[in-house]
Parts: C-alpha cells; sequence; structure tokens
C-alpha cells in the first residue's frame, strides 16, 4: 500500500505541480525574450509585459500551492517506509530459506521484535494512505476475513486468513499498479472481485460491517 502511495503522490506532484509550474515558467521566460525585441510595438509590448507577468504569477501561485498540499513530502514519506517494509520481509524470507539443519523455531521474543520494528517504520509515517489506495484494499481484506473466519469455523484452518491476505494484497497491487492510466482511473469492487475469484475466495456480503455507508458496499471505488 505505501509503495502505491508513493506512486500516487508522486503522479500528482507531476501532473499538477511540476509540469504547470515548469511550463508557466518557460512561457514567463519566452514573453521576456521576446520583450527585448525593438520591433515591438508600443501596444504589443504591454500586452506581452502583462501575459509574462501572468505566467510568472501563475508558476508562482503552482509552487506555493505545491509546498502547501505536500505531495512530495508525502511520496518521499511513503517511499521510506516502503523501503523499510520491504526490508523486513527480505530479513524474513532470508531466514526462511535456510536449511533445516540452521532453522530454529521462532520464539515469542523473536516475533514481538519483529512487530515492534513493523509498528516503529509505520508510526514514522505521518502522511495517510490516499482513499485510492486504502479503500480497495480495505474492501479486499473484510471479504478474506469473512471468508477466512467460515472456514476456521468449518474445518479448523486458522492459518487461511493469512496465506490469502499476502497473496491478494500481492495480486492487487499489481494490478493496480499495472493498470491504465492509474490513479486516474479509480479501481473497482469488481477488480478486486477478480482477484478474489482467482485465489478462490467467494463474495461474501459484508455490507452489516460498513454500517456509515448509507448505500450497498458494492458502489465504485
Amino acid at each position: 500500500k505505501h509503495r502505491l502511495a508513493k506512486d500516487y503522490f508522486a503522479l500528482q506532484d507531476l501532473w499538477f505541480i511540476v509540469l504547470p509550474s515548469t511550463l508557466f515558467g518557460l512561457l514567463a521566460a519566452i514573453m521576456s525574450f521576446v520583450l527585448s525585441s525593438e520591433t515591438l510595438d508600443e501596444d504589443t509590448r504591454i500586452a506581452v509585459s502583462v501575459a509574462a507577468g501572468c505566467f510568472a504569477l501563475f508558476c508562482t501561485s503552482i509552487q506555493t500551492l505545491g509546498n502547501k498540499l505536500g505531495w512530495g513530502s508525502r511520496r518521499d514519506a511513503h517511499d521510506a517506509v516502503a523501503q523499510e517494509l520491504k526490508h523486513i520481509l527480505d530479513e524474513l524470507d532470508f531466514q526462511s530459506r535456510k536449511p533445516d539443519h540452521l532453522l530454529r523455531s521462532r520464539d515469542d521474543h523473536e516475533v514481538e521484535i519483529v512487530l515492534i520494528k513493523y509498528s516503529q517504520i509505520l508510526s514514522q509515517c505521518k502522511s495517510l494512505l490516499p482513499s485510492k489506495v486504502q479503500v480497495p484494499f480495505q474492501y479486499l481484506e473484510v471479504q478474506v476475513r469473512e471468508y477466512a473466519w467460515r472456514m476456521a469455523k468449518t474445518c479448523g484452518n486458522a492459518d487461511e486468513f493469512f496465506w490469502l491476505n499476502s497473496k491478494a494484497y500481492l495480486l492487487l497491487h499489481n494490478r493496480i499498479y499495472n493498470k491504465w492510466f492509474w490513479p486516474v482511473r479509480n479501481t473497482t469492487t469488481d477488480e478486486v472481485d477478480e482477484v478474489l475469484n482467482s485465489l478462490g475466495v467467494p463474495y461474501v456480503a459484508v455490507r452489516q460491517q460498513f454500517p456509515e455507508e448509507p448505500v450497498p458496499f458494492r458502489f465504485r471505488l
């Protein structure tokens, strides 16, 4: 989620702050260069001067708005969290690939250390996840939790949730990341359902878990 949030804020900053401010700054510089020409009459010179001033004002306003929104800093914050979390996952994956005679069971203390590091990394990020990233994963997690709870109730398999949740997270991330015109295009519940169906998770009505929603939860996210 933090990797997608980093891409989301990076694209927002690029398309709505960096490119417009660069364009208006370039136009203002071109107008200023044109003003140095002695072939312009007085009326044209005034019009070009006003246009150059307007473009410079637009450029400054957009840069000020960008500093206020802080999309660049939020991008860096989510990028740092994503890198730290990836480091933890790589370390756990490396430990799991050791030969059996080098492996030793993880006790509660080791698990607690990993959870503490995980919580500390998340607490460092002061930027909230955008809704275009948070809502699809929230919907996916609720669906998987409901399915895994029913499986545990009928089959006694409580580990089903953890395996399905991690696998579904990865598949949904890849689907969103590789989608054309993301994050302009929203992720729909139908797309999340396709990910769940590929893992054999049927649709489960979760309307009762979101009482604050005035409409059924199967809306376009």
